[in-house]
């Protein structure tokens, strides 16, 4: 009975991962739009690691990556908006029309500076269009920060584990600092973490606590938080920052 519902599954999943309509999921999606039920997830990992063996998939980042995704994948620079967007400067590339655009909910935890592979999912309309082709982030190919900020948004008393805001990952992210005892945090307060474990796939990042800039309550630590937020020493002064 085992042996036939493995074979079984190996058979579906195999045809789910290859076909043409597949992209790059993790464990979790993959059974989630399978409807696969709990007692089948030991059997999905299972496979999974088979397919992984057989050069079938590749891991990358959390996500199982199928050989149709790998021929299309380019690489580059990733450049993330304020506003949450990005966009991807190709390889060996110096023009700005080449740039991959990338939306808020597709940078999969890549921040400003890193090296992302990248799928195409749009294409440029036409030769004459100024938009170019849209991608998603599909691996994290080398980080360009190790410290992020944010703001301190809940405790988990059991764990001795604070929740944090970053802007920079969005909302659904799930950030953890582990509690300093150096100083008593509380929500509200703003804060300067350093990444201990980037996630993959629904695994929550990991951070430690390195300084404390202030409270969100606090406007005038707002140019100073939005600095270290979203990494914009370079666009201003030490005498603005002072101020």
């Amino acid at each position: 009975m085992a042996d036939s519902l493995f074979d079984g599954l190996l058979k579906n999943i195999t045809q789910f991962v290859t076909g043409r309509q597949y992209t790059p999921m993790t464990r979790g999606e993959i059974a989630e739009r399978l409807d696969l039920p709990k007692d089948h997830l030991s059997i999905l990992s299972r496979i999974l690691k088979r397919l992984r063996n057989e050069k079938v998939l590749v891991l990358e980042d959390g996500r199982y990556v199928g050989p149709q995704v790998r021929q299309t994948l380019i690489q580059g620079t990733l450049s993330v908006h304020p506003r949450g967007f990005g966009f991807v400067q190709l390889d060996g590339s110096h023009s700005p029309s080449d740039d991959i655009f990338i939306p808020k909910t597709s940078l999969y935890h890549a921040v400003h500076g890193d090296r992302v592979e990248v799928e195409i999912v749009n294409k440029k309309a036409d030769k004459d269009s100024s938009k170019g082709p849209e991608g998603k982030v599909v691996a994290i190919l080398e980080r360009a920060r190790s410290h992020v900020a944010g703001t301190v948004s809940g405790y988990i008393a059991k764990e001795e584990l604070f929740t944090v805001f970053v802007p920079i990952l969005g909302a659904k992210t799930d950030v953890q600092l582990s509690a300093p005892t150096e100083v008593e945090l509380k929500i509200g307060d703003r804060v300067i973490i350093e990444v201990q474990e980037w996630a993959e796939g629904d695994v929550p990042i990991l951070t430690r606590f390195v300084e404390k800039i202030g409270t969100i309550d606090d406007p005038s630590i707002d140019i100073q938080a939005a600095v270290e937020e979203f990494g914009l020493h370079d666009n201003f002064s030490q005498e603005v920052l002072a101020e």
